[in-house]
């Protein structure tokens, strides 16, 4: 069993959406990988029907960030859960893995630990559903980068993938975020650089093959590599939502995301759009 311990406890908040309010787990899964338990955050439907399985949305959270924060930070996402009837996983990302194995580190090993831990249990544990139609990736800074990093390595198991605020090209801050601590410098290792950023993994895809939403704040630090995102899907004619609005890089911008997010995902999984 890769599962160390399950901590569950209920929220409710008397003015949702649905009058009621999601469950949530806070579960700990092995990395086999790096060889620890790592904790992650599970919100489902406070109502759900038996034998009925539900879509799914990994949830990732940013930079010097860990898996509580948007339950924490955002809590109306317990009501949007119940509202849209989507499971939504929030796994720790540790402390600036960027959501990719560290060339460096065996202790940051992240894209193995959800891909080939944490996903395979989610499935087994939870009523989700088991193909690619109903799982989806999103997150915010570091962690929308790391929805587009797996999305792209991963188009047959994530149908929709999404970014708030994302880092989606992270060569322009080649000495923050421990980055270079990862992969290596910059100047010595600009493949792994390359291949990381989600402005070139995007080439990837084909047109239509994933329902795609990300949007930025017109003060963030991350508006100009969003902005480059979105010129390189509209040359590579591959459909995708870019949203401009005002705001900067914080909670405030990322609360009201979120909830557009929620939307086109709940689209997604309804088959509304592609």
């Amino acid at each position: 069993m890769k599962i160390i311990s399950v901590l569950s406890f209920l929220f409710f908040c008397a003015n949702s959406i649905s009058g009621r309010a999601a469950a949530v787990d806070t579960v700990e899964v092995v990395a086999q990988k790096m060889m620890k338990p790592v904790k992650s955050v599970i919100l489902q439907p406070t109502v759900r029907e038996q034998d009925k399985s539900y879509p799914v949305l990994y949830l990732l959270h940013g930079a010097f960030g860990k898996y509580d924060d948007w339950v924490k930070k955002v809590p109306e996402l317990q009501q949007w859960v119940d509202h849209y009837e989507i499971i939504v996983v929030c796994p720790d990302g540790g402390y600036n893995s960027w959501y990719f194995n560290s060339t460096r580190d065996d202790n940051f090993q992240y894209e193995s630990y959800i891909m080939e831990d944490l996903l395979p249990w989610v499935e087994e544990h939870f009523p989700v559903k088991r193909n690619r139609k109903g799982r989806a990736i999103s997150g915010l800074s570091m962690g929308g980068h790391g929805a587009f990093y797996l999305a792209t390595g991963y188009p047959e198991i994530f149908g929709a993938v999404g970014a708030m605020s994302g880092g989606l090209d992270f060569r322009p801050f080649p000495d923050n975020w421990n980055i270079k601590d990862r992969i290596g410098n910059f100047n010595d290792h600009p493949a792994a650089w390359n291949e990381r950023v989600a402005v070139n993994r995007v080439e990837r895809l084909k047109p239509g093959q994933m329902a795609i939403a990300f949007d930025c704040g017109t003060g963030d630090f991350f508006y100009e590599v969003n902005l480059q995102l979105h010129k390189k899907l509209e040359q590579l004619e591959i459909p995708h939502q870019f949203t401009v609005r005002p705001g900067g890089h914080d909670w405030a911008y990322w609360s009201n995301s979120l909830e557009y997010h929620m939307v086109f995902f709940h689209r997604f999984f309804s088959g509304s759009t592609e």
